[in-house]
């Protein structure tokens, strides 16, 4: 079976929801490097539905300064565990079906390597 690893921006009272609005002034060279390694290492992502949208509706026209990652964020495999969506329009994009506790064996039958895991549900 592959790894699963989680890449998750974390607050140090263990905040993982928004990022968006709290994690950009903590961004930096250095966290941008931790990034890039966690996405090097992998070849396709595990996201939920939430995370899926969101990415979905920002990486395919990402802003300037998010260019770099846009390449990854858009190329690679996608699988997007949901119960609502129909449909993944996002290009790469599967949609994992059913019962969330066939993913790890669904993912050892796709990935070479291992997959970044980037959502958290409360």
């Amino acid at each position: 079976m592959r790894k699963i690893v989680a890449g998750l921006f974390i607050s140090l009272d263990g905040v993982v929801e928004s990022p968006e609005k709290w994690h950009f002034p903590y961004y930096n060279d250095e966290l941008g490097e931790i990034v890039g390694a966690q996405m090097a290492d992998s070849d396709a992502m595990l996201l939920g539905r939430h995370t899926y949208e969101e990415f979905a509706a920002y990486w395919p026209n990402p802003e300037p300064q998010a260019q770099d990652m846009a390449p990854y964020m858009n190329e690679t495999p996608k699988y997007v565990v949901t119960t609502t969506l129909d449909s993944a329009t996002w290009q790469n994009s599967t949609l994992v079906k059913g019962d969330v506790c066939d993913v790890p064996r669904l993912m050892s039958l796709f990935l070479p390597r291992s997959c970044r895991a980037g959502s958290a549900a409360g």
